[in-house]
């Protein structure tokens, strides 16, 4: 795709900022959160439940006590992993075929038929696939690289995909 590039953008994501599109993308505020809570819950049951019984040597009681501490390790080890990720520059090239996003340790390539919407918000360009989403932050592009990337999302969506552009949303 890179010899037909009709725009190069290169950003480093910002914490915040990453969560600002996860929320764009998916109308949820931090969706790995909201797994604490269950987990807190499990932890507290596992402890009253141990409390209640008592240990006394079964082993069965002591996995089913200490499982929601395996998942709760789980869970932080999953939310350390996908920090580090997200860690390095992202470049978005964008071309006749589709795009192609270069992030530390993948490299994704999108035809334009696999596209099913791109949405511009205030902050953002939303690239919406069908189980995943991509961002693109403004900052990250002068103003006829914007315009360049409009043109180039209309003429590639026509009317097969969702398209709601000029920072609308």
């Amino acid at each position: 795709m890179t010899a037909s590039d009709l725009l190069r953008v290169e950003f480093s994501p910002e914490r915040e900022e990453h969560g600002r599109a996860v929320v764009a993308l998916t109308g949820r505020g931090r969706p790995l959160a909201d797994l604490l809570p269950l987990l807190v819950v499990f932890l507290a049951a596992s402890a009253i439940g141990g409390l209640i019984e008592g240990i006394a040597g079964d082993v069965r009681l002591l996995l089913v006590r200490f499982a929601p501490v395996a998942a709760l390790g789980m869970f932080l080890l999953g939310v350390g992993i996908a920090l580090r990720r997200s860690r390095g520059r992202i470049v978005w090239r964008v071309g006749e075929d589709g795009i192609e996003i270069d992030r530390p340790r993948r490299r994704l390539r999108i035809a334009w038929g696999r596209v099913e919407g791109m949405e511009e918000t205030a902050e953002f360009f939303l690239l919406r696939l069908r189980t995943v989403g991509y961002y693109l932050p403004k900052r990250a592009l002068a103003v006829d690289e914007a315009d360049v990337l409009r043109s180039r999302m209309a003429d590639a969506l026509n009317e097969r995909a969702t398209l709601n552009l000029n920072g609308s949303g």
